[in-house]
């Protein structure tokens, strides 16, 4: 106990004001590292990368939130009756899916250079990487999706965040 409590004195809380557009999250144990936001565009800028939906897609149940003061950013929505989760991080950062099998992580942390799409019973995920950083798309499905539909989604998310990028011209692509 007397361990316990020295550790809590030797870590001070630290009080932070959320800026317009975030709101600070507590949860039971304490602060927590997410803070939400409210549009994609605050989040990109905190994150810089580039989260999005497929194009003209009836999106719903929006939330936006950034880890640790843009350490990762994560977009989740429900489209077509199917919860999303869309995250990005620097292109360094581990296996940033959240979901892990008896192996360990879905993803290795070695990146091969394309799209890596896994299926798992209850959920398909994608991972891919720009110089932006790494983005991870998954879909909580139970296996109803069908996995040309998924893939679909996932090529049209890369093209998108791939044009989002500026090259030395200015120009996108």
């Amino acid at each position: 106990v007397l361990g316990l409590s020295a550790c809590e004195k030797a870590a001070p809380a630290t009080e932070t004001t959320p800026a317009a557009g975030e709101e600070e999250i507590v949860g039971p144990g304490g602060i927590n590292p997410w803070v939400e936001y409210d549009s994609l565009a605050k989040v990109n800028e905190k994150i810089g990368g580039y989260l999005t939906a497929p194009d003209g897609a009836a999106v719903e149940d929006k939330y936006l939130a950034v880890m640790n003061d843009g350490e990762m950013g994560e977009y989740r929505f429900t489209l077509g009756g199917m919860d999303y989760t869309f995250r990005f991080a620097p292109a360094s950062t581990e296996d940033i899916s959240g979901v892990w099998t008896e192996g360990g992580t879905v993803f290795d942390h070695e990146y091969p250079g394309n799209t890596e799409v896994v299926v798992l019973d209850t959920a398909k995920l994608a991972r891919w990487m720009n110089i932006d950083g790494q983005y991870v798309l998954m879909v909580e499905d139970n296996g109803k999706m069908e996995n040309d539909t998924f893939n679909s989604i996932v090529n049209e998310l890369v093209t998108m965040t791939n044009e989002s990028l500026v090259n030395n011209n200015g120009e996108n692509g």
